[in-house]
């Protein structure tokens, strides 16, 4: 049984001042962890099809309309949103993926998965950039949006945002579709993914589906509330106690789910993309375990629902 490589969400790189890929330290943007310090951040190789994106730093966009949204009155983390289209104009004039300019905007848009009325109200300019973006396995924007979207955290707003934002949320599902086969190896493929998952709201994967790059998955057992470790990163997948060394970890049952369904529909497109380790790891994921401590079963869906 072939396991995913395990790395850390691509989203921003936190490197030393290199340009080659060896020279990276670290790769962290679990937008669950604190933000990393603002050192020097670049993409990974994702593969891309062009390179900076068509911009033009003495134009303001005609889509970025400053009198459109009354930024003021929204809030983000650092509560006034009047920051943020500056923000937004300064990253649409630098016309790159990942610098320090995006590590500030996803701070403010989605702080640790927490997303604020500002957060929506950056949907639009967000799929521009997308739209005109090169067909790319990494797409900072297209990714920024796709949290947003996840997000079952913060603003009250989200049952009518898809509403709202439909025509934005139809292109960048297609977007995010046709990028899935510019990614350069399996943890690439799962980010974007899980991005796909989020246009296309997609439940609970739309958040935990890069746990198949991080290797594992936390979880309570619904039953006795024992923390539970889903270990998808080793030659066998099984489910353990976090914390009790003492409990035998148990056998993961995979599924095979149909593809007219939430979980068939990520299945069959690693399979259609030749991603046969992430395909079997999916059907893990989608599958269920005994409690190590109660022995209660657990379908992990409805444990992370």
């Amino acid at each position: 049984m072939q396991a995913i490589r395990r790395t850390h969400c691509p989203i921003i790189v936190h490197a030393a001042h290199h340009s080659q890929a060896s020279d990276i330290t670290d790769i962290n943007m679990d937008c669950r962890q604190p933000c990393p310090p603002h050192d020097s951040y670049r993409p990974p190789d994702c593969g891309s099809a062009g390179g900076r994106f068509t911009t033009h730093a003495s134009v303001t966009p005609l889509w970025f309309d400053l009198g459109m949204t009354e930024w003021a009155s929204l809030r983000d983390a650092c509560e006034s949103a009047e920051p943020v289209p500056m923000l937004l104009a300064a990253i649409e004039a630098a016309g790159t993926d990942v610098d320090d300019l995006w590590v500030d905007l996803w701070g403010r848009l989605c702080h640790q998965c927490t997303v604020y009325s500002a957060s929506y109200a950056a949907l639009p300019a967000l799929a521009e950039m997308s739209r005109r973006h090169p067909p790319s396995g990494y797409v900072a924007a297209l990714h920024l949006a796709a949290a947003i979207l996840a997000s079952n955290a913060g603003s009250g707003e989200a049952a009518s945002v898809r509403q709202r934002y439909a025509r934005e949320i139809a292109d960048l599902r297609a977007i995010a579709a046709r990028n899935l086969q510019y990614a350069v190896d399996d943890a690439a493929f799962v980010y974007g993914l899980q991005a796909l998952m989020a246009f296309e709201d997609g439940g609970v994967w739309q958040r935990h589906l890069d746990c198949l790059a991080s290797g594992e998955l936390e979880l309570d057992c619904p039953s006795c509330g024992e923390h539970l470790l889903l270990r998808l990163d080793e030659p066998e997948v099984t489910l353990e106690s976090y914390a009790d060394g003492s409990l035998a970890p148990s056998a993961v049952t995979p599924i095979q789910p149909v593809t007219a369904t939430v979980e068939g529909h990520p299945l069959a497109l690693a399979r259609a993309n030749i991603r046969p380790a992430v395909a079997d790891r999916l059907s893990y994921l989608f599958g269920g375990s005994n409690c190590p401590r109660c022995h209660v079963w657990i379908e992990f869906k409805q444990s992370l629902a």
